[in-house]
């Protein structure tokens, strides 16, 4: 890395396996820095990594860690240009270098990403774009981290994908589930076949449940058993069928849950 540098506007935040480093995106800065994480758990700063290292760290703002540690796989974009310069960036954590650089030309041409993740068997790494709304899907080198596209799937074949903010794996690696804002307002549940390839197994809307309108985060529990969608009313709970992946909305009990009653009357359906 680079002698460190300040980190404005800050968007998000991924630990090594080790716990003992974390990396810290900067959208403003079109940065990421590398920190030590001491025994009670303060940051102090190690490195850092700017866009002479890699142009596609211009606008970072998503970043995760593939589940061998190896490698940080981070998106950058221009929040308000979606013809803006725009990219994947690969990271090895073992000397904290850049390994690969992706921008939104050539066969990326419309990559407008703002989320990104890596399937738990390491294999797959998939980046979305908001609009219009697609899933990029990527499949992994193990051994070197890189990335190279495999398939996609946009709004032209799944309307409701217009839109999409963020997406999440299952722990088991079988599903993968999406959330889009406006105008696409769904969650998306696809089944994450053999091959790296996705099949959609169900879409849950604003006519099933009104709260999805503005979907913003999706995020599902260690043990695989709720999905939880954020949106700007609230929080939208779902049970989750391990063998299909299909979920089910639950209608929490206000009077033991009163907060829950709350994110639930703002998004049930009349």
């Amino acid at each position: 890395g680079n002698p460190l540098q300040a980190l404005s506007w800050p968007r998000d935040l991924v630990f090594n396996t080790a716990g003992d480093r974390a990396y810290l995106a900067s959208y403003n800065a079109g940065k990421i820095g590398e920190y030590y994480v001491s025994d009670e758990g303060m940051l102090s700063p190690r490195s850092t990594l700017g866009q002479s290292d890699a142009g596609t760290l211009f606008g970072a703002q998503y970043i995760t860690r593939s589940s061998d540690g190896k490698d940080i796989y981070v998106v950058g974009k221009n929040d308000v240009d979606v013809n803006s310069f725009a990219g994947i960036t690969v990271i090895s954590t073992h000397d904290f270098q850049v390994t690969q650089s992706l921008s939104n030309t050539g066969n990326l041409t419309g990559l407008w990403p703002s989320c990104i993740v890596v399937s738990p068997d390491g294999q797959r790494v998939l980046a979305n774009s908001v609009t219009p709304g697609k899933i990029w899907n990527f499949s992994r080198n193990i051994n070197t981290g890189e990335i190279s596209l495999s398939s996609t799937i946009d709004q032209t074949s799944i309307s409701n994908l217009n839109g999409l903010s963020e997406m999440v794996f299952s722990p088991d690696g079988n599903h993968l589930y999406a959330i889009s804002g406006n105008p696409g307002n769904a969650v998306l549940i696809f089944k994450n076949q053999v091959d790296g390839t996705l099949s959609l197994v169900q879409e849950i809307t604003t006519t099933n449940v009104a709260a999805l309108s503005n979907g913003i985060s999706i995020d599902i529990s260690a043990d695989g058993m709720n999905i939880y969608a954020i949106d700007y009313s609230g929080v939208s709970v779902f049970q989750r069928d391990l063998y299909s992946g299909q979920l089910t909305f639950k209608e929490p009990d206000e009077f033991k849950y009163p907060c829950m009653g709350l994110a639930y009357a703002a998004g049930k359906s009349s």
